[in-house]
């Protein structure tokens, strides 16, 4: 009798996020918590928020706040991402900043090897 496939769903561990927006492409560095916070950061941002998966959906909620002082005098933006996983450990998502609503941007989140904390 065949075995049915066992499809992975997001997990906490650590992710890579690459994004897509209108402006331009990037990558950043997150880790996913089992108690639904997530928190990271890239050369520009530190992230923080919670994330939840139900189902077949994967949903994140994210504040970013720029690590050096910011000229045009943002202090944080607030990021939804929406998605589905891909049965592999990852998921395709669509994203959009609250204070922006039109300014959307894809994001693959990527499940890396389980790494110590490197920030």
């Amino acid at each position: 009798m065949p075995r049915a496939r066992e499809v992975l769903m997001i997990t906490a561990g650590f992710y890579s996020l690459w994004f897509r927006t209108p402006v331009g492409k990037g990558v950043s560095f997150v880790e996913l918590e089992d108690n639904g916070k997530l928190g990271g950061r890239d050369a520009t941002f530190a992230y923080a928020g919670q994330w939840k998966q139900d189902d077949e959906r994967f949903e994140a909620t994210v504040s970013a706040k720029p690590i050096a002082p910011d000229v045009s005098g943002t202090d944080a933006i607030d990021i939804v991402l929406v998605g589905q996983p891909d049965g592999e450990g990852s998921a395709f998502c669509v994203g959009f900043i609250k204070q922006s609503p039109d300014f959307r941007f894809d994001v693959a989140v990527v499940r890396m090897n389980d790494i110590a904390h490197a920030w």
